[in-house]
């Protein structure tokens, strides 16, 4: 025969133990996820502002505004050199120097940009070689125009 059940207070010598808890004391793993800091607005001047404080920074990350800002700024400013030395002396003029020398003057920071760009979606800056295959300048403007990592990866955090 099987024992009558004992009330709780004498199984445990008069004393009750508290009720199980319904949920784990500890926290769930999304608790302890790090919260990632939230990209600021990139805003055309912050965009160029950083691109030239940034000069010869190879590493880290650059989001698509400030890579298409910085680009969109060279172009303008290449499209109105270039426009004043052919209106003011032709062909053959001195002043399209000034344009050749703003040109070689930008490419380290266009270069380190687009490193930066391609950091953000998780890819060596080396990748910019595929550009002189011809079919690589498609792949790098893919590349360029796809949204980067939310989270952190081996390039750091999104800026």
């Amino acid at each position: 025969p099987v024992p009558p059940a004992m009330p709780q207070q004498q199984q445990f010598g008069g004393f009750t133990p508290p009720p199980a808890p319904q949920a784990s004391p500890w926290p769930e793993e999304e608790e302890y996820e790090e919260e990632l800091p939230a990209r600021e607005e990139m805003t055309f001047k912050k965009a160029v502002e950083r691109c030239f404080k940034k000069y010869f920074d190879f590493s880290g990350r650059a989001s698509r505004a400030e890579f298409w800002y910085f680009y969109l700024f060279n172009f303008l400013v290449s499209f109105v050199l270039g426009f004043i030395a052919g209106a003011l002396g032709g062909e053959d003029s001195s002043l399209l120097r000034l344009v050749d020398f703003y040109s070689l003057a930008t490419l380290l920071p266009i270069l380190a940009v687009a490193t930066r760009r391609l950091h953000d979606t998780g890819r060596s800056g080396w990748w910019q070689l595929i550009a002189f295959t011809g079919i690589g300048v498609f792949v790098l403007f893919y590349w360029y125009i796809k949204e980067g990592d939310d989270d952190a990866n081996e390039y750091g955090y999104p800026e």
